[in-house]
């Protein structure tokens, strides 16, 4: 959904007129659809901050959350990553980072959160199964115990 805003004059040329086009988010939802997200969001981000706890939170805002870990990348010489959770405008999206770093645990999930799974780290809901909700906090508890025996100095 595209939404368009008041035209403003081109400063190329004075005589064409564009349209300011703004990208549809989450917000542009359906209320019944935005409460069901909110609280997809509210369960996935309580499980992602008790696996993560002694991480940085990056950005807590309704709607996204951002965890950094402790430990510095040697090649961005920035925080590492531990994981997102955000309201996208068609499904909650969960990130677990760490996924990449140990291929391992990906080896162990289950048929049904594979299908929520894009790419490697993303899992993707619209509907919170509690089965997979559960198995999804167990990995990222794992995530988690492994980031902190990766920072041996707390």
């Amino acid at each position: 959904m595209v939404v368009r805003a008041p035209c403003y004059r081109s400063p190329r040329s004075r005589r064409s007129w564009r349209p300011l086009v703004r990208r549809a988010s989450a917000l542009d939802l359906a209320p019944k659809e935005l409460s069901n997200f909110q609280e997809i969001f509210v369960s996935l981000r309580q499980m992602m901050l008790s696996a993560a706890s002694g991480e940085v939170i990056a950005k807590d805002l309704p709607g996204d959350l951002v965890i950094r870990t402790r430990r510095i990348d040697p090649r961005t010489e920035a925080p590492g990553w531990f994981g997102t959770v955000t309201i996208k405008k068609s499904y909650v999206a969960c990130h677990l980072i760490g996924l990449y770093d140990h291929p391992e645990l990906a080896a162990e999930i289950s048929d049904g959160l594979r299908k929520r799974q894009q790419g490697k780290t993303c899992f993707n809901f619209r509907k919170l199964d509690p089965d997979l909700s559960s198995e999804l906090s167990r990995l990222s508890e794992v995530m988690g115990k492994v980031e902190a025996d990766r920072n041996p100095s707390e």
